[in-house]
């Protein structure tokens, strides 16, 4: 395991870890959803009326994708706002495997 010490990390870095994530985590599960909602499970909503057969399976993966955006855009700025407060302190040490 190797470290290396980073003054500031770019914006676009960090949006691109947090969508990385979202998407990966996010999409997956959602798809799970459209497949539940096309067996005749309500998991997808989409203005109060449940999603259910094949417009389930169509809308869970782009539901997943918009839900994942949301986040990168919520939580991506808040990130970003709280390493770049953290950088004004401290350094930030990254550890990584080659």
């Amino acid at each position: 395991m190797q470290s290396i010490v980073v003054r500031k990390l770019r914006t676009g870095t960090v949006y691109r870890l947090v969508a990385t994530g979202a998407v990966f985590g996010l999409v997956p599960l959602f798809v799970v959803f459209g497949i539940l909602g096309s067996a005749g499970l309500s998991t997808l909503t989409w203005n109060g009326q449940p999603l259910t057969g094949l417009r389930s399976i169509i809308a869970g993966p782009l539901m997943g994708i918009m839900f994942a955006l949301m986040c990168t855009g919520l939580f991506g700025s808040a990130i970003a706002l709280g390493l770049w407060i953290y950088s004004r302190f401290r350094p930030l040490k990254l550890e990584y495997e080659q």
